[in-house]
């Protein structure tokens, strides 16, 4: 016999709408527009029957019924939550999914896998490549690391970098740069650029007071491993920033000429679900890669 249930989809917007009392808000929390959430609440209002919210220019409170539907479905979505933990936390291997930028992954991460496999030999890392904001609406992953210059609502968030731009280039092209009080002459050097950063190189400059020496990049490309490894190679001079430099720092293929560090206000969070907050891999997980940081 098929279930009488009302549709998922606006289930969630609901809860989210109720728990803030805003649908803009609860738009932010799971990355839809406020008028999606606004038409996802209307359709479950008409499969009920009664409304959910009053609304008045532009602003929504619950009504008397809502109240006792979000608590209803409150208690509902914390029984599923719990019920699926206990499941998928059963058998003698775990499986945890990564989404993190592909640049991020090869040159930091990846280098650290073995040791962490070494440690949690139980526990299988599955990646998840993507250039966009973590959002479970088009990849199913367990934890993300999110880059933005606060954490993202609707998730657990832990601080694990702060963000900074610092010149880099290779040993040998080191020995050609000027001093730091020449720093303008810089433009005589080959620029290498990461394209997902429009103007990280004017930063830099303005952070000496010195205006950006407009000349074509001899190489530029959204993956900033790419600009390291060209680098690296003598090829010029480009931005580094953490944690994309451990793994060049560490082999001597990349140094940092200049003791100038620009913080950008930018950071890199561990995020996941707030119902993993109490997932015995995932807490595992994450205490390895804050050891990482050191």
């Amino acid at each position: 016999m098929r279930r009488d249930l009302p549709p998922f989809a606006a289930l969630r917007a609901f809860e989210f709408a109720a728990k803030h009392n805003s649908f803009a808000l609860a738009a932010e929390d799971i990355h839809l527009s406020a008028s999606a959430i606004s038409h996802q609440v209307r359709s479950l209002e008409e499969y009920l029957g009664f409304q959910l919210f009053f609304r008045d220019k532009g602003r929504v409170q619950l009504t008397a019924k809502g109240e006792v539907y979000y608590s209803f479905l409150q208690k509902l979505f914390d029984d599923l939550e719990h019920g699926t933990r206990k499941l998928t936390a059963s058998g003698p291997r775990k499986k945890i999914t990564v989404n993190l930028f592909r640049s991020l992954l090869s040159s930091w991460l990846f280098d650290l896998i073995p040791d962490f496999n070494q440690q949690h030999g139980d526990i299988e890392l599955d990646f998840i490549i993507s250039e966009d904001p973590p959002d479970h609406d088009l990849y199913e992953f367990d934890v993300a690391i999110y880059y933005g210059t606060k954490p993202l609502n609707g998730y657990h968030c832990v601080h694990l970098f702060d963000d900074y731009l610092t010149l880099v280039c290779s040993p040998k092209v080191a020995e050609e740069l000027p001093p730091v009080e020449n720093i303008e002459e810089l433009a005589n050097q080959t620029f290498l650029h990461c394209t997902c950063e429009e103007n990280e190189w004017h930063m830099w400059f303005e952070a000496f007071e010195k205006p950006f020496p407009k000349q074509p990049y001899q190489l530029a490309t959204n993956d900033r491993s790419l600009v390291l490894d060209a680098a690296a190679t003598g090829m010029g001079v480009a931005i580094g920033r953490p944690p994309y430099l451990s793994r060049f720092l560490n082999e001597n293929t990349l140094t940092v000429p200049y003791d100038k560090r620009v913080v950008s206000g930018n950071k890199y969070y561990l995020i996941y679900p707030k119902s993993l907050e109490q997932d015995e891999n995932i807490q595992r997980f994450q205490a390895w890669l804050l050891a990482q940081r050191d």
